[in-house]
């Protein structure tokens, strides 16, 4: 059975006690009994020392805790939305509720000290925790960045990646530990060898009394069998060797450096690199794609321009029209007289445009406001089932709004009908979306391909013949919306809206629209969806003869 120093104490000091009643009740009147009771008081001494010791320790681990907390705290009082939307500060609030503070609770628990106000409100949040989900999640995000922006585990152990702030926070080298461990269950050595070697990095220069860790061995291991898979034989030799170090004759290692050293003979210091071909990345890049491109497209190739495009790499684009490229103010609507309507054409192949200042600053927080209670995890469209389903590639929580929430939403709604001169009637209620950690949504269509076996084809108002997508805020860094196909990237600011087209003139959907909203990288994102229908715009948008067209 398991006893706490504390309670070892206890039951030592009754039993000396209970046997020196037992034995004698008129100790002092006989200094020979007396000597007696000093070792009992030396042993109940040492015992009380362990005790202190171990409450010290209790205390001074629970006291660092709060300390972390309360700075933490304290940057998120001063600005609660740059807190939050700096992800590293978000993974270690969520790693504190989901670990630590449990941990603590636990430990006080343990000890007999379960009553008082913290325990009390502990035990009324505790429900609203996150948990491992979440955590695994936060952490998916964090690897998220990392690889679409070409981030380093420096640039999130020093609370900057990349960007001025002064907001984030700091990863320690348990935390990189942890990282390393993940890439590595992933099979991705590289960032096994990197996240290994930034904790090594921080295990150095972290003072000797950090409340956690990693174990040295652990990290030498992992990082001798990365740099083996990744081909540098050498600086596995030498972690190996430096390994042995910390557990001489370490079974394993001892076989693995006899591999290594036998592969170093053979090789030479790496592994021969095979040059691949070059590859053709901007070929797609045409002035249409008709079907048969989307179904022998390289989605490899589609990944890597999808993340050169959010990065903001220069990169070639598909044939512009030039001379089409330009702002203007819509004409031929009562609502475009009485205040102007800006339209900006930043893209013509195909046309997208930006809609400028379609909602106000006080109008947009009031639909956010709006909103907030009603969110709920988004979903999207299986291509295979037609159903609507939660997905890993779809960071996002979403609600519908429309006029019986609030007669401002049937102001917009009028605004686009100006703007776009397309009908409203059978479009989609407004889709509010706010993104979460590194919140993304990868490359998809927004029109059916298969419409009469997906529920947008149980509505029976058509395909979604447009898109207008509207910016409620100004994401500090990253959260672009995208377009691979074509190497389009757009990034309005807040009030404005994106608009295209999602079908072709003959009806047939637009493979060049496939588009993606980028990981956020810094803040926050609340963006609106608008999806407009085929029926009411026969003739605002009529067909054409020409498949092309």
């Amino acid at each position: 059975m398991n006893m706490s120093l504390g309670q070892a104490f206890v039951t030592a000091f009754t039993y000396f006690t209970l046997t020196t009643v037992i034995v004698n009740s008129e100790i002092f009147t006989a200094l020979s009994h007396v000597q007696g009771l000093v070792n009992i008081e030396m042993e109940l001494s040492d015992a009380l020392e362990d005790y202190i010791a171990e409450q010290e320790q209790r205390l001074n681990r629970l006291k660092s805790f709060a300390e972390d907390v309360s700075e933490a705290m304290q940057r998120a009082n001063t600005d609660r939305d740059g807190y939050i939307g700096h992800p590293v500060n978000t993974y270690l609030m969520i790693k504190r509720l989901v670990n630590e503070w449990s941990e603590h609770v636990k430990s006080i628990q343990e000890e007999g000290d379960a009553e008082g106000l913290l325990i009390d409100k502990l035990e009324n949040y505790q429900k609203h925790f996150p948990g491992k989900d979440d955590l695994e999640g936060a952490m998916a995000a964090i690897n998220r960045l990392q690889d679409v922006y070409r981030l380093t585990p420096y640039d999130f152990t020093g609370g900057k990646y990349g960007i001025r702030s002064d907001s984030g926070s700091f990863l320690s080298a348990m935390d990189a530990y942890k990282f390393g461990r993940g890439a590595f269950g992933s099979e991705d050595m590289e960032n096994t060898q990197r996240w290994m070697a930034e904790s090594l990095r921080l295990m150095d220069m972290e003072p000797d009394n950090q409340k956690e860790k990693p174990n040295r061995f652990s990290v030498l291991d992992h990082l001798a069998w990365s740099s083996y898979q990744l081909g540098d034989i050498r600086k596995a030799v030498n972690y190996t060797i430096a390994a042995l170090k910390v557990v001489p004759d370490h079974e394993r290692s001892m076989t693995n450096l006899r591999i290594f050293m036998e592969a170093q003979k053979l090789l030479g210091e790496k592994r021969s690199e095979q040059k691949e071909p070059k590859k053709r990345e901007f070929s797609y890049l045409a002035t249409k794609l008709p079907q048969t491109t989307l179904k022998s497209f390289d989605w490899n190739v589609e990944r890597r321009i999808y993340k050169k495009l959010c990065r903001g790499d220069p990169m070639p684009r598909a044939p512009q029209s030039y001379s089409r490229l330009k702002c203007f103010y819509k004409t031929g609507h009562p609502l475009c007289t009485i205040k102007r309507c800006p339209i900006e054409v930043v893209f013509t192949n195909p046309d997208i445009m930006i809609l400028h200042n379609i909602m106000s600053h006080a109008e947009i927080d009031k639909v956010i406001k709006i909103a907030e209670p009603l969110l709920n995890r988004a979903t999207v469209h299986n291509p295979v089932t037609g159903k609507l389903e939660y997905a890993s590639y779809r960071i996002s929580k979403s609600c519908w709004l429309n006029e019986g929430h609030d007669e401002l939403i049937g102001r917009v709604n009028r605004r686009m009908t100006a703007l776009t001169g397309l009908n409203l009637e059978t479009a989609e209620d407004f889709q509010v979306q706010n993104y979460g950690l590194a919140g993304q949504y990868d490359p998809h269509f927004d029109f059916s391909r298969d419409l009469a076996n997906s529920s947008l084809g149980q509505l029976g108002t058509g395909n979604r013949i447009a898109t207008v997508l509207l910016y409620f805020t100004d994401v500090e860094a990253g959260g672009a919306t995208v377009f691979p196909y074509v190497g389009a990237r757009v990034k309005p600011k807040k009030g404005d809206a994106v608009f295209w087209y999602n079908l072709l003139r003959s009806g047939e959907g637009d493979f060049r629209t496939r588009h993606a909203g980028c990981p956020v990288l810094k803040g926050w994102k609340w963006v609106s969806n608008k999806w407009i229908h085929e029926h009411g715009n026969e003739f605002t948008r009529p067909c054409s003869v020409s498949p092309d067209e």
